[in-house]
């Protein structure tokens, strides 16, 4: 997810709002000496979490100044006069932006994996974008995800991605047939066809046909439904119970005595990408000696001085213990408290993160009272309330709930009290 570097900054009903009015890159945050706006960004420098000095002098009016901390930290004093302030301090209300800022990144994050049956717990959150690395390890804490990956490159990965990736071609048709446990004559007949012709559209652009590795699917759903699943084949498992246990995974039931229709049939031909080989394993080379010396920045428990250490100086093997931060010549990296990073023998960084466990004594009452906490579950309870809504909607039957979308989804405290609606 984008860390949304621009996105504004507001004190609004008693909460701390992020976005989504963006700043743009013109004028751009406050910090780019441009009159902007509050975004994310002025949080981060305020915070100490973006070091001014290792970013190039192109800000301001003729762009040849550095990032304005001082205008930042300006904005935030102006903040603290708003009655939603509580009389936090500017450091105080910029890490509560920035709480609430993850949490609204990690809510997308849910929303495409739980959402479709899957752990997250299990997963490794990685990370691209020049902001990427700043908030990856709160946000892998709030979502329950012990490690994080952080690519040498990680400020350019989309850019470097496409140098590295596999050629791509794929042919559809559509289909109107009921499965009966294979597919048919005429069904075979079509996929050769169109892995005939995803093979010419590849090899007409140069590549070799012994090189082409072709995949085929089946777009399947239950007779009388409209959520469809593209299932791949597999030699091993038969299309229909392959449909089933997505079906099962994502929506937590299935359809029994009920036909299985195929919508289209598809494929895809690949000429996989360069596949970069992996030196051996580094040996542990223990702490380095911070590079560029140490910063005040701040973390959950207030300011810190913290080792700051340039990326190109560190070697496979490094141990990097938090907090700190890591400087990479197109993005930072924070380590938050309790976490370790570990060069890898690419030179990538592989963090290991601590899970933060509540210690709200009274929670629903210091939700209420908080407008951080009351801004972060607001995201969640949304969450919860969205996520049900459109399974509801992918798995109705009724025409006036999957297509007038006639039905509302909330979430309520045990006496009835509304906490979350989701707008259908």
């Amino acid at each position: 997810m984008a860390a949304g570097g621009g996105s504004r900054l507001f004190l609004r009903r008693g909460m701390f709002v992020v976005g989504p009015e963006s700043a743009g890159a013109h004028p751009g945050p406050v910090c780019y000496r441009k009159n902007g706006y509050l975004a994310v960004t002025d949080a981060n420098l305020l915070l100490g979490r973006i070091i001014p000095e290792e970013f190039p002098m192109i800000f301001g009016p003729n762009e040849d100044e550095a990032l304005d901390v001082d205008g930042a930290r300006a904005a935030f004093e102006e903040l603290t006069a708003l009655p939603e302030a509580q009389g936090r301090t500017p450091e105080e209300l910029a890490y509560g932006f920035l709480q609430v800022a993850n949490e609204a990144m990690c809510r997308p994050i849910r929303n495409l994996t739980q959402m479709k049956g899957f752990d997250i717990t299990t997963h490794v959150l990685a990370c691209f974008g020049g902001a990427g690395g700043q908030h990856a390890c709160k946000m892998a804490q709030a979502l329950g995800i012990s490690r994080v990956f952080v690519h040498r490159y990680g400020g350019v990965l989309s850019a470097y991605g496409l140098m590295l990736a596999d050629a791509v071609h794929e042919e559809q048709e559509p289909a109107a047939e009921k499965y009966d446990g294979q597919i048919s004559e005429t069904g075979t007949e079509r996929l050769a066809h169109l892995c005939q012709l995803a093979t010419d559209a590849l090899t007409n652009q140069g590549y070799d046909s012994t090189s082409i590795v072709l995949e085929q699917y089946l777009n399947m759903r239950y007779q009388g439904t409209d959520t469809a699943i593209m299932i791949q084949r597999d030699p091993d498992v038969p299309f229909d119970q392959a449909f089933e246990a997505c079906y099962q995974r994502e929506f937590g039931f299935v359809l029994r005595d009920r036909d299985i229709l195929i919508d289209d049939y598809r494929v895809r031909a690949v000429v996989p990408g360069e596949n970069l080989e992996s030196p051996p394993s580094p040996t542990d080379l223990g702490i380095p000696e911070a590079s560029l010396g140490t910063k005040r920045a701040y973390f959950d428990n207030g300011w810190q001085v913290v080792p700051v250490y340039r990326s190109t100086d560190l070697l496979p093997g490094h141990k990097i213990p938090g907090p700190c931060i890591i400087v990479q010549p197109i993005s930072t990296v924070v380590l938050e408290i309790g976490c370790t990073g570990f060069i890898t023998a690419n030179g990538d960084i592989q963090i290991d993160i601590v899970n933060e466990s509540s210690h709200l004594d009274d929670p629903l009452q210091e939700i209420k009272e908080d407008p951080v906490l009351l801004s972060i579950f607001s995201h969640r309870f949304m969450g919860i309330a969205e996520q049900s809504g459109r399974t509801l909607q992918r798995t109705a039957i009724s025409v006036n709930m999957k297509e007038r979308l006639d039905f509302s989804c909330a979430l309520f405290t045990k006496d009835g009290g509304l906490v979350a609606n989701a707008v259908s």
